[in-house]
């Protein structure tokens, strides 16, 4: 079964406010993070920084991030640690996601808004680097109330 989309004809970007949209880099390894900033000005359309936000089924708050290219679904596994995103995880609270700073029928680039994880519930989405820089790791960390775990979604259409 799978979650209420956000909007069927839409996909998502997430940009934090350190300057880094969470790419999916898909071809990695067991040890490689799969969760990735790219420094990019653009919205453009590219299906390895595009989501699917769906409501978590049976909740009214949880939120799932899926993949564009394979349905792989972002999941924390510790604090510090670097995302992971493998397809299957929709059952498992590491992949849930409360969405802070708007409503889920709210979504919207206008919100600021926090990603924070539904099993380590005291941990965010996170840029922890000093700078916007291509290919470095999204991980978990505790809440800070900085901008690297300050976000904005945009809306993108799928090309023709």
């Amino acid at each position: 079964m799978s979650g209420k989309k956000a909007d069927s004809e839409v996909l998502y970007m997430l940009r934090s406010e350190k300057g880094v949209f969470v790419h999916f880099f898909h071809k990695h390894g067991l040890d490689d993070a799969p969760i990735l900033g790219y420094k990019n000005e653009s919205k453009v359309y590219n299906p390895n920084m595009n989501w699917k936000i769906e409501r978590v089924p049976g909740t009214d708050t949880r939120i799932l991030f899926k993949s564009e290219l394979d349905d792989a679904v972002i999941y924390s596994k510790a604090k510090d640690h670097y995302l992971g995103a493998d397809q299957g995880m929709e059952n498992n609270d590491t992949a849930h996601w409360y969405l802070e700073g708007c409503d889920f029928s709210e979504i919207s680039e206008a919100s600021l808004v926090r990603f924070r994880n539904a099993k380590h519930s005291t941990l965010y989405l996170d840029w922890q680097h000093p700078e916007p820089t291509d290919g470095k790791a999204f991980v978990t960390g505790l809440a800070n109330n900085n901008a690297s775990q300050i976000f904005r979604i945009y809306k993108v259409r799928k090309p023709e």
